[in-house]
């Protein structure tokens, strides 16, 4: 895009600072067990996040295994999310912002035995973070950070 809009230097320069902060934040991941993470795109029927969300996941200190690294979202069965019980809920809902409500998953039927939502460790980012390329992806990253240290803190330490 810098090369498009003859700004060269200035989108070099923007690289080189989201690439420090990637690092900054990555120092702050903590060690220890990585939670199993579910980050839900769309919530009816259910999408579970592909793209760079399952790398991003991966880079705060979570597993993510629903998804692969560069596949599109997808839609996913509750057969399919009750067998990887995850242990954080993510609902970056596309289009919401920030309009999705933790009740959304905590009161959906079916789901009451997985683990994230049994431990209410359902949580609510503005799509916009998770969901478009760019340097808003630095946000969410340390959003996912933050939800994973909490977890990581409340029961590895």
């Amino acid at each position: 895009i810098g090369e498009l809009t003859y700004k060269q230097p200035e989108a070099q320069q923007l690289i080189e600072k989201i690439k420090k902060e990637l690092v900054e934040i990555q120092r702050r991941v903590l060690p220890g067990k990585k939670p199993r993470v579910y980050v839900e795109e769309w919530h009816s029927p259910p999408h579970v996040s592909g793209n760079w969300v399952p790398e991003l996941v991966e880079m705060a200190g979570g597993g993510y295994t629903l998804c692969k690294k560069g596949h599109v979202s997808k839609s996913i069965t509750l057969k399919e999310v009750e067998r990887y019980n995850p242990q954080i809920i993510i609902l970056s809902l596309c289009g919401f912002g920030k309009k999705a409500k933790p009740e959304m998953v905590l009161e959906r039927p079916g789901w009451q035995n997985i683990e994230g939502v049994k431990q209410k460790r359902v949580y609510v980012i503005d799509d916009s973070l998770l969901n478009r390329p760019g340097p808003r992806l630095v946000e969410g990253l340390k959003f996912l950070v933050e939800r994973i240290n909490e977890w990581k803190r409340k029961n590895y330490t």
